[in-house]
């Protein structure tokens, strides 16, 4: 059962872009539970599956200084002390 489920995942993965490796991309854990709350036997499995594939990370493009510069500038181009509701105007 768990395989049929990690190849949907890896399935989907692909389809939306994604390139997961075949070992390693998805995980689960099971457990085998022999009694119940009321300790009477009965034998049942639960199982935990990640919703989706795990992938090594990517490492984003650095930003130039300039791009970050830039970043500055229109994040503290509006007053934020300035706001509308508080009685002032936002320029």
């Amino acid at each position: 059962m768990l395989r049929v489920i990690f190849a949907f995942h890896r399935r989907r993965a692909r389809q939306l872009g994604a390139r997961p490796a075949r070992a390693n991309s998805t995980g689960a854990v099971s457990v085998l539970q022999r009694f119940n709350s009321a300790l009477a036997l009965a034998l049942h499995g639960h199982i935990l599956v990640a919703d989706g594939v795990f992938l090594r990370p990517v490492r984003p493009r650095a930003r130039s200084p300039l791009a970050w510069a830039d970043l500055m500038q229109r994040t503290f181009a509006a007053d934020v002390l300035r706001c509308g509701r508080g009685g002032g105007e936002l320029r």
